[in-house]
Parts: structure tokens; C-alpha cells; sequence
């Protein structure tokens, strides 16, 4: 068993017993790759494998264009994490994502998903309603 392979199992188990609604995509190039949608917002996330290097971990929330108006760029660049954070503007969404290479995770994959999402919808509130 790989550590990608590792790690999917404990998504996996996760998702069953905690997250129900995330579905896999089965043909994601770049190791493994999960989507759920809540409300008007697209959760991601991925374990990316690029060739020999360790494997990293992503979650990323999707936002809808709406979000552009706010000052969430200004609340992004200065938030504080111990994740790498980035936000990608689309022609109709905003993507903010939260990733970290897994040879430095201090946590469980469930302590990563369940920390970047409540980094990021701090990031999201305080833009909207700060």
C-alpha cells in the first residue's frame, strides 16, 4: 500500500462514517479526488501525487461570483494558517483553497479536512459579515 493509498483509506472511512455526500472521481490523473456540494458552495478535495515527490493534500471551497464584491482578498492575504492558502478568481467563481504537503501533516486526514474548512469559512465570514 502506497501512502496515497493510505490516505485515501482514511478518507474513505471518513467520508462513511462522518461526511456523508462526498463523491469520488474516479478518473482524477494526479492521485485521488472528492466533491461534494452544500448550499450554493462546491467542497474539493484532493491527494495530489506528482511523480516521486511526497504526496500533498488539498481542500478547496468554491465559491459563487457573488463573493467577488466582498473584500475577501483582503481578508485572505492577511490570514494567518500553518496551510499554504490560495484563491483563484474564475469568470463566475472563486476558489479558496487550503493545502499542505503530507510528510509535514501534524494531524489525521480528518483533522486537515475539518481545520482548512473552518480556516477558510473564517476567512469567508469575516469577509461577509465582518
Amino acid at each position: 500500500m502506497t501512502i496515497c493509498e493510505f490516505y485515501r483509506s482514511q478518507l474513505v472511512l471518513i467520508f462513511n462514517e462522518l461526511e456523508p455526500g462526498w463523491s469520488e472521481l474516479e478518473t482524477y490523473d494526479f492521485g485521488y479526488q472528492w466533491t461534494r456540494q452544500v448550499n450554493s458552495y462546491l467542497e474539493t478535495l484532493r491527494i495530489v501525487q506528482l511523480g516521486d515527490t511526497h504526496p500533498f493534500v488539498m481542500y478547496t471551497i468554491t465559491l459563487p461570483e457573488d463573493f467577488k464584491q466582498t473584500n475577501i482578498f483582503d481578508m485572505a492575504y492577511q490570514y494567518k494558517s500553518q496551510y499554504e492558502l490560495s484563491l483563484l478568481l474564475h469568470h463566475s467563481k472563486l476558489q479558496l483553497s487550503m493545502s499542505k504537503n503530507c510528510s509535514e501533516l501534524d494531524e489525521s486526514m480528518a483533522g486537515f479536512l475539518f481545520r482548512s474548512r473552518a480556516e477558510l469559512f473564517d476567512i469567508i465570514d469575516f469577509s461577509v459579515y465582518g
